[in-house]
């Protein structure tokens, strides 16, 4: 009576074995694609956030202090400076508008009390990206 030789068994993975590999390969591809979401929604944040702080400049004349609480687009505040012929141009300044609020401005001594003070003037600008700014300025007696 001879035996016979087992069977060679071949090197496989179970099924299991797969499941587990494609569902951890699934929470790479989902955790990847979540960051790549985000990155993408910080650069366009940034970008709208910049443009905004490009358009805040149009607002930061030393007359902008007389326009507390108002709301103004750029043509307005830069029309009286500039001289803007080009149609599209006009038309796009309209289009940008904040409401401007500048509080009581903070006056400073010196702590000599003899030669300088400095008074600071703070601009809010409120839109969709509101913003704040500082204007110093050195008086001498």
């Amino acid at each position: 009576m001879t035996l016979a030789a087992p069977k060679q068994q071949r090197a496989a993975f179970t099924l299991i074995e797969v499941i587990i590999s494609v569902i951890i390969i699934s929470f790479v591809v989902l955790s990847l694609m979540e960051i790549s979401s985000r990155s993408k929604e910080n650069a366009v944040y940034l970008s709208q956030r910049n443009k905004a702080s490009f358009a805040d400049s149009f607002y930061l004349f030393e007359e902008s202090s007389k326009y507390h609480k108002k709301e103004k687009n750029a043509y307005e505040l830069l029309q009286p400076h500039f001289t803007i012929t080009n149609d599209e141009s006009r038309e796009i300044l309209k289009k940008i508008s904040r409401e401007i609020i500048v509080p009581e401005p903070l006056s400073i001594p010196s702590p000599d009390e003899t030669t300088l003070n400095a008074e600071v003037r703070r601009v809010i600008l409120k839109d969709q990206y509101s913003s704040s700014y500082f204007r110093f300025k050195l008086n001498t007696f």
